[in-house]
């Protein structure tokens, strides 16, 4: 109980304003031993929400083998791969995710979004997009992922009509921010040089 003890110390630390002690003592989590999954899967939820996702990362990564058939050791480790910002862990984690549980559309979602964001395997991508844009026509996160995947496969018209039908005032921070990569991105691809500009600045 070590590596909980700690977190819940950091925790106390948080609250009381000294997060420079509170980071010492989440930096010490990984180095304990743990060997319940379902306890490190917990700390890595409450250790991503608290900002602390290298420690989470470094908690999970040595349990890969106690986690591998395990939906949930992957899923944790995708949300830890998008705290982390850390392309190449997303893609491998929502690999590993999808394979296990391949009807849960939250996981295909993730799945879709490491394409997207590792560009990797373009054509995968569009038809992972597409399908969950079937499924979820009204979901402006999943109409934004469509976007960036026709961009990826250069499908530069289709992406500017999907994109001019959403508005950015009804967006969320974050998906402001793929929204105006993706409008940046299509401008570019059709030579709109100065629009583009406008829309990268934001």
């Amino acid at each position: 109980l070590s590596a909980y003890s700690y977190y819940l110390e950091g925790r106390v630390e948080l609250v009381q304003n000294r997060p420079g002690v509170a980071a010492q003592l989440f930096s010490r989590i990984p180095s304990c031993r743990l060997d319940n999954l379902d306890l490190a899967l917990t700390l890595t939820r409450g250790l991503c929400e608290l900002g602390q996702a290298e420690a989470a990362r470094a908690l999970l990564l040595p349990l890969e083998s106690t986690g591998r058939n395990h939906p949930g050791y992957w899923e944790a480790l995708v949300t830890v791969a998008f705290a982390a910002k850390d392309p190449e862990l997303l893609l491998r984690a929502a690999t590993e995710a999808v394979a296990l549980s391949p009807t849960s559309w939250p996981v295909r979602n993730n799945y879709a979004v490491a394409l997207v964001i590792a560009r990797q395997r373009p054509a995968e991508a569009i038809e992972e997009t597409f399908a969950l844009t079937l499924q979820f026509p009204q979901n402006r996160t999943i109409a934004i992922n469509h976007a960036l995947a026709l961009l990826q496969n250069l499908r530069y018209a289709e992406a500017d009509r999907l994109l001019a039908g959403l508005e950015a005032s009804t967006l969320t921070e974050s998906e402001c921010a793929f929204y105006y990569l993706a409008c940046g991105e299509t401008l570019v691809g059709q030579r709109r040089f100065e629009l583009a500009r406008r829309f990268l600045d934001e």
